[in-house]
Formats: structure tokens, C-alpha cells, sequence
């Protein structure tokens, strides 16, 4: 991957067109991360509203020291102590568990690291056998994803009057292949032969009932409906196709759903083969229960992960920079929850983005990044992606969201509200 390939995305557009977001350059393979540094760390740190990547610190996140395989579970029987010092057990805390069924939570934490299928990469195995190194606060980018911490217990939209639908995606890149931006065709082949491989051999009763499908097999009619119900990406458009996402489409392009019949059912399970990123992993529900999703999408993203390294392949991730995408400003935890929200008075007010980005989350419209119709219904994400783990993300999101829809509760209710203070504060 050369320079010219990064920065063609903001450079190669038509006269007249804009990229749908703000940053204007994709890597084209894991090793631009390296490669090109000091042109891609600047561009991380703004987005992601970091000033040095030497002090980060998640205080939802366990020490270093937690998962030393030489050192005694924290607090003996069930107890857990996180960062911070505060101390959980497992009958005062709901937790998330990496499985989603009936194991103990002590299984999470069992020497065998086989068994954790996407480790907390918290310490390195030099640290890890360098007894006399001295231990330091985190200062890398830690995943915690199939690891059981607290979610927040509180309901965004209680009622169910507000949220319309829920949906929590992922990005992956599997680790020594180009990214789709510089991809060849027999690799995206390549990638779409092993995504079919694995998704047939899920075991999981929720997931092994799934219909994998190219989109050179389906028809026009079958490929539109598809998107207008939000099951398959877009289409390439004028952006995809100057920045090369949409080379050689749709060949090697292709969607998992948790369903055997398309037409007549909806999925919640979801994997985008080749879109922007080798995988768009997401589940997308109905309604407001945001850590049901994200339950859902964690056990599908082990399962599909312990399929992969029974093939002997990975994902591309970053000791400092986590999970590695084709866009910067997804490097991280790759995670985007957001919920469709009805915010029909709030969403009128002057200042609303303002206030939306003072809560660490970003707004779009109903469908997506390049719409700029105001109909009363937003998609309200998290905005950050990286330094945090998936868990906290997913619990400033709630509590961000649960403030909004107070916030339109009370002008319904004819309350004078001042969000420019509320943003201050």
C-alpha cells in the first residue's frame, strides 16, 4: 500500500462531491498503521479526543495484574475487583457473560486461555513471565468484549414509547490480507469462501440456522429489498467507488443472516462480508433493550471467532491501537451501538448536535451518514471507539440516550428546556 492509496478516498471524488465523513484517507493493510504513522496517529488522537495514547485508563476495566496467570482470583469464590478498587460479586451484579448461557462466570477466568476467545490483550507474554517487571496503569487500547463486567441495569427508554430499533455492529479485518480499499479480487473471493466455511459450522442453536448469501446470487428485486430493510449494505455510491471499496462489485461480496428464509423472516445476527471492512458483524433488534444486543452480538462474534482459529486465522489487532479497520476513526473497539430514537421536539431545538456531542455520542439521520432529512427519528450512536472497552461504551450510550428522551419527555409535557445549559453542564 502506498501513500497515494490512503489518502485517494478524500482526493479522488468527483467535482462537487463531499465524502460522507470527516476523515479523507483508508488504510489499505494493517501495516499502514506502522507505515504511515505519523500521518495516521495525528488523525487518531483528534477524532477520538486523545492527546497521547501513554495514559489511558478505563476504570471500568480490570487491572493488569487481574489476569496474571501466576496471580490468585481477585477477593476468592465469586467476588470480583475492577479498577478502582470497587468490589462486585455475582449475586449483586449484572453481568455480561462471554458464552450468553448458563456457565459461571469463574469459567471466564480459568487458566486456559484457549477458552477465552477474545482476550482482554491487557499484558504481553513478556510481561506476563517477567515477574520482577514492575507493573504499570494501562496504556493500551483492551477489549473486553467476552469478558463479564458490569452493563449498566438502566433502561434507556423504560416505556418503549421513544426507541424504535437497537443495533450494535463490529468491524474485523482478518490479519495478512490487503484491506478492501487495495484487496484483489481472489482475495475478497478469498475472504468469502472462509466466512461461508464458518458460518456453516456454527454450533450455537442461534446461529447455526443461518442462510449465507453472495450478492452475485441474488436478484435485483431480492438485493433492493434487502437494503430498504437494513439486513445488506448500500450499493456503492460515488465515494465507495473513488475510494476502491467498490472495486470489481459485486464480486466476492456477500451476507450471513441468522434465518433460513430471507424473504419471510428478519434476522438479528448479521455479518457483512467485504463491505468497508473484510466484517460487519451487528445485531439489530426491534425496541430498546440495548444489552440483550449486545449479549447477542457478543456470543456471535466467539462464535465466529472460534471457527476462524480452528482454520488457523485471526483478526488484525493492534497492541496500541486495538482492533485495526480500513477508517481510522474506527480503529479500537470497532463498536458502533446506536438506536433509532423519536426525538420530534428535541430534534428541532438549535443547538441539538451540540448537545448530543456533549453526551460523547453522534447523530445522524434515519438512514445513515449522508442523510440530512429531519423526520423526527435519529440514529444516536456512541462517537468514541477507542481507549474505552466495548462495556463502557455501551453504558455512556445508555445513559446518554436515557437523558435525551428525559429531555423530550419534558417539552411534550410543555416544560421550557435550555439545552445550550444542559450541553455546558
Amino acid at each position: 500500500t502506498t501513500i497515494e492509496d490512503v489518502i485517494r478516498p478524500g482526493l479522488a471524488l468527483p467535482l462537487g462531491a463531499n465524502p460522507p465523513r470527516r476523515v479523507g484517507v483508508l488504510a489499505g493493510d494493517a501495516e499502514c498503521y506502522t507505515v504511515f504513522r505519523e500521518l495516521l496517529d495525528p488523525i487518531i488522537c483528534e477524532y477520538h479526543g486523545i492527546s497521547s495514547y501513554e495514559n489511558w485508563e478505563d476504570p471500568e476495566l480490570p487491572r493488569e495484574g487481574y489476569f496474571d496467570k501466576n496471580s490468585k482470583k481477585a477477593g476468592g469464590g465469586d467476588e470480583r475487583r475492577f479498577a478502582g478498587g470497587e468490589q462486585f460479586s455475582g449475586e449483586d451484579a449484572d453481568v455480561i457473560k462471554s458464552g450468553g448461557d448458563d456457565e459461571s462466570t469463574e469459567d471466564m477466568f480459568d487458566d486456559d486461555e484457549d477458552d477465552i476467545v477474545t482476550p482482554a490483550r491487557i499484558i504481553s507474554e513478556d510481561e506476563d513471565r517477567n515477574e520482577t517487571k514492575p507493573k504499570s496503569n494501562l496504556k493500551r487500547h483492551c477489549t473486553v468484549i467476552n469478558n463479564p463486567l458490569l452493563v449498566t441495569k438502566r433502561k434507556a427508554d423504560p416505556e418503549g414509547k421513544y426507541i424504535l430499533s437497537t443495533r450494535i455492529r463490529l468491524a474485523r479485518s482478518l490479519e495478512g490480507i490487503r484491506f478492501p480499499t487495495t484487496m484483489s479480487r481472489s482475495d475478497r473471493r478469498k475472504v468469502q469462501r472462509l466466512i461461508e466455511e464458518c458460518t456453516t459450522n456454527f454450533h450455537s442453536p442461534h446461529f447455526s440456522s443461518g442462510t449465507y448469501l453472495p450478492i452475485l446470487s441474488m436478484s435485483a428485486t431480492e438485493n433492493l429489498n434487502l437494503i430498504e430493510r437494513h439486513i445488506l449494505f448500500d450499493n456503492p455510491n460515488e465515494w465507495t467507488i473513488a475510494a476502491g471499496l467498490g472495486r470489481d462489485w459485486p464480486d466476492g461480496r456477500a451476507l450471513y443472516a441468522n434465518v433460513t428464509d430471507l424473504a419471510k423472516q428478519t434476522p438479528d445476527f448479521m455479518i457483512w462480508v467485504n463491505e468497508e471492512d473484510h466484517l460487519r458483524i451487528m445485531c439489530l433488534r426491534k425496541g430498546g433493550d440495548i444489552q440483550e444486543v449486545f449479549t447477542t452480538l457478543m456470543n456471535g462474534v466467539r462464535e465466529l471467532e472460534r471457527e476462524l482459529r480452528l482454520r488457523n486465522w485471526q483478526f488484525a489487532y493492534d497492541s496500541r491501537l486495538g482492533y485495526l479497520t480500513s477508517c481510522p476513526t474506527n480503529v479500537g473497539t470497532t463498536m458502533r451501538a446506536s438506536v433509532h430514537v423519536k426525538l420530534v421536539n428535541l430534534g428541532r431545538l438549535p443547538n441539538f448536535m451540540e448537545l448530543v456531542e456533549s453526551l460523547r455520542l453522534e447523530v445522524r439521520g434515519k438512514y445513515g451518514e449522508t442523510d440530512r432529512e429531519n423526520t423526527g427519528i435519529f440514529d444516536i450512536s456512541n462517537s468514541e471507539r477507542l481507549g474505552k472497552s466495548e462495556v463502557h461504551l455501551i453504558n455512556i450510550m445508555v445513559d446518554g440516550v436515557s437523558k435525551l428522551i428525559e429531555l423530550e419527555k419534558r417539552l411534550e409535557a410543555g416544560e421550557d428546556v435550555d439545552i445550550d445549559e444542559i450541553a455546558r453542564n
